[in-house]
């Protein structure tokens, strides 16, 4: 009966050993980084007047390292606010190929996707959780405001004076 005590409270020594010394988010052990994405060439696109996207639906997303997240200078949109931010996350790099291996996608939400920093030309995304995952994002903004229009020209009827001074 001491032997099983003793190889009980051994093991749940090792179990609980193992549970304190496993890496997890505390103090420093998952560090990520910013990054600044959409300035460059090819770095997302506008699909229309009022949507952007970082990457295709289909096709390699960004990856979202833990305790990391991605600055959105999105410049093509005109100096406009994005009115809507839809984050996307999945486990796969490309969860929308067609196949066997095809991943899964679902909407951010929580510390996993936390939006911040929403303004004209920008919106910043952050993984404030200590997993890997590959996001995709896309922004809708209101359309541009019409031009202004300065209405037709009328040129001014000739009057009587139009020849004032004229010999």
């Amino acid at each position: 009966m001491k032997a099983r005590l003793f190889l009980f409270v051994g093991l749940w020594v090792a179990a609980a050993a193992g549970i304190f010394a496993a890496p997890s988010c505390y103090p420093r052990t998952c560090e990520g980084q910013i990054e600044f994405f959409g300035v460059d060439a090819g770095q997302g696109s506008m699909v229309s007047d009022t949507m952007w996207e970082s990457t295709p639906m289909v096709g390699p997303w960004l990856p979202f390292e833990r305790q990391s997240g991605y600055v959105f200078d999105i410049r093509a949109l005109g100096g406009r606010t994005p009115a809507d931010v839809s984050v996307f996350l999945s486990a796969a790099p490309e969860p929308n190929v067609p196949g066997p291996n095809a991943g899964n996608q679902t909407t951010g939400a929580g510390n996993i996707a936390l939006v911040q920093n929403v303004g004209p030309n920008r919106v910043d995304v952050y993984n404030d959780t200590c997993s890997d995952y590959y996001v995709r994002v896309v922004v809708h903004v209101p359309p541009f405001p019409p031009a202004p229009d300065g209405g037709p020209v009328v040129l001014d009827p000739p009057s009587d004076d139009d020849d004032a001074g004229v010999p």
